[in-house]
């Protein structure tokens, strides 16, 4: 850090300390440059242009009564949405035309440096975020340590700071100098750096991205430019972080250096029992990360960076959540973690009182991720709207490894929905034939269901894979299931409780029951079953050697 003092460099530490000391926030590197911000707002350069086209129109009304300019020279007969939509056609043309500010993020580094917008900073590269700081030309003769780190005696003075999740690319063209863009809420920031240690910096802020980024999918990834001469080898910046942070922070492939990011990030508490609750899991060996252990669960400061952690890491292969009613946001988060997520097989949602559109997410990040690695899904006891659960058929459809477990219990689905997942079934053959669960129970099957899915049954019969069904209180119509299910030789339980069973129905399922070589649990609680019927059932299980 080759900076002008020692005292100016423990300023730069002790603000960063007091910003984000609490996250574990450190300087990686820090260096005098000439740096150049940029700000591109396209809504603030979209407001500008249009303040513009509504004084010219405003000034030609007060001129002409009536009459409305198009801005090619001619009037026309007032009109309010004709008005609109012209105002609206010369303020994008003017836009095109380069009046707003986006065409300034195109020019040339020559332009930007050369510019009375550039200044003479300290870019200060840390674990979690960049920094730019205003020098300091004259310093005092005598400034204590104590109070540096605390703030009290200011020498220096932050003037910006981006996170690395913000950063969305990084190019170098030549080694005196590179440019750095970052996406914020409302805007977006280019800066261009002129420093004579740009490799050194560079591959600061690679290392320290790289840690915050472990095992992210690459479709999120910041884009890196930058010629070979200036692409430096992390070994030495690597040893040093190992060295500071020690084993800790890569527990369970970096889990507590991305939780510490994503809490940077989002300016939230670190929560030290979540924490100890990884460590202990990973301590039993356990894969399975079951966020209702976690203290405030319900809490969106505590869970949202705790799912930002989890989002992209590969230690974990089952997220579990039930009976959470907490904010919507983070339920989303939830739904959309399979996006980028390569290492999940198994995630329970069970009643969550979760918005339509969490499922919408979650079927679009099956359809989205095609290397995803989902074999067990449990959405039980979420309304999901017919919409919706078409998505999540989609995403089903779009599968190319074995679904093993799906548990829809209550999730009001009707006829219609049950036919959605059938076709997913027929139309994902290879997935459906290694399913080994189903659960459709307290959902409305029907007359028309039961037709869907007895096409179905009958269709994978042969090879199934199929063990346990569930079909509890969904008004099946059993005379049309059970045909196909006499060929299921090998399945281990069946519920048909608070089903209404007729005559014709008995006669299958007694069928059935003769045939089954492995059959262990058999529901059929509150079916109206006569006596005659019942006996039946108990003597061909009875009698049934297998």
């Amino acid at each position: 850090m080759p900076l002008q003092t020692v005292e100016e460099l423990r300023l730069i530490k002790g603000e960063t300390r007091k910003l984000y000391g609490r996250y574990g926030e450190t300087l990686v590197a820090a260096e005098h440059v000439k740096l150049c911000q940029l700000t591109h707002s396209k809504k603030r350069a979209t407001k500008n242009v249009q303040r513009q086209v509504e004084k010219k129109r405003r000034d030609f009304e007060a001129e002409n009564p009536g009459r409305i300019d198009d801005g090619d020279g001619k009037s026309t007969a007032f009109s309010t949405k004709k008005k609109k939509r012209l105002s609206m056609r010369a303020a994008s043309s003017l836009l095109k035309m380069g009046t707003g500010s986006s065409n300034k993020i195109g020019r040339q580094k020559e332009e930007f440096l050369g510019s009375e917008r550039c200044k003479h900073r300290i870019l200060a590269v840390g674990k979690y975020r960049v920094y730019t700081f205003k020098p300091v030309e004259t310093m005092p003769a005598v400034s204590s340590s104590a109070d540096i780190a605390s703030g009290k005696h200011k020498t220096s003075n932050l003037i910006k700071e981006y996170h690395y999740y913000d950063l969305v690319s990084l190019t170098c063209t030549s080694e005196d100098h590179f440019f750095m863009v970052f996406k914020e809420v409302k805007k977006t920031v280019k800066i261009v750096v002129q420093c004579p240690r740009t490799p050194e910096i560079i591959a600061a802020i690679r290392c320290a991205y790289q840690r915050v980024t472990r095992g992210y999918h690459e479709s999120v990834l910041c884009k890196m430019d930058v010629i070979e001469s200036a692409w430096l080898p992390l070994d030495a910046y690597e040893a040093e972080f190992a060295q500071r942070e020690g084993d800790e922070s890569m527990v369970a492939d970096g889990f507590n250096e991305a939780y510490r990011a994503q809490c940077c990030y989002l300016r939230s508490a670190w929560n030290h029992d979540a924490v100890h609750l990884v460590h202990s899991l990973v301590e039993k060996g356990s894969r399975c990360f079951d966020l209702g252990e976690c203290p405030q669960v319900e809490s969106q400061e505590v869970m949202l960076p705790l799912l930002g952690a989890l989002r992209h890491n590969k230690y974990f292969q089952a997220i579990i959540l039930r009976d959470c009613k907490g904010d919507h946001k983070m339920l989303i988060v939830i739904a959309g973690m399979v996006r980028f997520n390569n290492t999940l097989k198994k995630v329970v949602l069970q009643r969550l009182g979760a918005p339509p559109n969490m499922f919408t997410i979650l079927g679009d990040s099956l359809s989205f991720n095609a290397d995803h690695q989902l074999q067990v899904l449990d959405l039980s006891h979420n309304a999901i709207p017919k919409e919706p659960f078409s998505v999540l058929t989609e995403g089903l459809r779009g599968y190319k490894h074995a679904l093993v477990a799906l548990h829809l219990r209550q999730c009001q689905l009707g006829p219609e929905s049950v036919a959605m997942l059938v076709a997913a079934f027929k139309g994902n053959y290879g997935m459906s034939l290694a399913l080994q669960e189903l659960d459709l129970s307290e959902n409305k099957v029907g007359r028309d269901g039961s037709m869907h899915l007895a096409d179905w049954l009958n269709m994978v019969r042969d090879h199934s894979h199929l063990r346990f069904l569930y079909l509890r209180n969904t008004q099946c119509v059993f005379s049309y299931i059970g045909k196909s299910l006499v060929h299921y030789a090998k399945l281990e339980l069946l519920d048909l409780s608070e089903n209404k069973l007729d005559h014709a129905a008995c006669q299958l399922l007694t069928l059935f029951v003769e045939s089954s070589d492995e059959l262990k649990q058999l529901g059929l609680s509150k079916c109206g079953l006569s006596g005659e019927f019942a006996g039946k059932l108990l003597a061909d299980l009875g009698n049934n050697p297998r």
